[in-house]
């Protein structure tokens, strides 16, 4: 499925996309570059937690030559940069993330 949304009103309309496997794994937005994807996945709790990487994960696995990179928002207040991942706070979005 194909959704064009605005970016930060803008009015200028960016391809994204959802997916979900037959099993039910999903990520929430697929954003292409090129002939790669940037994935992301947002998640309403403040916690991290090490089921909010499983639909990159599965993703990643699924698809390695198309993947560039998996990112998770979040209702945390701080952002982290991971060894795989990059983990950001929807109330801070332009923050840099801190190294963990």
């Amino acid at each position: 499925m194909s959704i064009e949304i605005n970016i930060y009103n803008a009015a200028q309309p960016v391809e994204c996309y959802f997916y979900r496997d037959n099993t039910g794994n999903e990520v929430d937005l697929i954003e292409p570059e090129g002939h790669q994807v940037h994935t992301i996945e947002i998640k309403a709790g403040a916690t991290i937690s090490s089921d909010y990487f499983k639909g990159l994960t599965k993703f990643k696995n699924a698809f390695p030559e198309t993947f560039l990179d998996g990112t998770v928002i979040y209702a945390g207040i701080q952002s982290q940069q991971r060894t795989e991942r990059t983990i950001r706070s929807w109330s801070v979005p332009s923050e840099e993330p801190r190294q963990e």
